[in-house]
């Protein structure tokens, strides 16, 4: 018993002064010794050193249960994770509220038929129209490409690039009727 025991210590010893020369002179570049703790005592040690000075301490009504009280601390996590799943859900859903508010600003900014008044609209709509008693069912995509563009500017180019794919390339505007449409101001 107290021989192998103390070969056992000796033997320990040896491999760990072993270890240490070899880190000192340079021999060993990895600075890690890792304890595997094969004996009882050595293991109630480290379970007390480990509940002493890691885990914080145990209070009253503090709601920390006890390092043995595995169940407990098993119900607290998957309590804990239930309550995190459902408001990164919340988080998630309010997320996309966000994105599909910020498009809709987007797309309406750069859709300037949504700016207009909708009488505006309405006109568009009845020139479109091949029925004399109710306007078309939508603004027809040329109109459309018109009042997307950025700038008077550029919408005086589509339509220009509209009147000659029609083959009326000699169409022209006066200075600023273009703007005046591209802005809705028909009067």
């Amino acid at each position: 018993g107290d021989q192998d025991l103390q070969s056992e210590i000796k033997a320990h010893h040896d491999a760990f002064v072993s270890w240490a020369w070899g880190v000192g002179h340079g021999k060993i570049e990895a600075l890690r010794l890792l304890v595997r703790p094969d004996d009882g005592e050595l293991k109630a040690h480290e379970v007390e050193i480990h509940a002493s000075a890691i885990l914080p301490p145990v209070t009253v009504g503090g709601g920390v249960p006890a390092p043995t009280d595995t169940a407990a601390v098993m119900q607290q996590l998957t309590a804990s994770l239930s309550k995190t799943s459902e408001e990164t859900a919340n988080a998630n859903q309010l997320a996309r509220e966000v994105l599909e508010l910020k498009r809709e600003k987007e797309e309406t900014s750069k859709n300037r038929l949504k700016k207009l008044h909708g009488t505006v609209t309405t006109l568009i709509r009845n020139a479109a129209s091949n029925d004399d008693e109710r306007p078309a069912p939508n603004v027809p995509e040329s109109c459309q490409r018109f009042y997307k563009c950025e700038s008077a500017g550029m919408a005086d180019q589509e339509l220009t690039y509209q009147f000659q794919e029609r083959k009326l390339g000699d169409v022209s505007f006066a200075h600023g009727t273009v703007q005046q449409i591209w802005n809705g101001s028909y009067l």
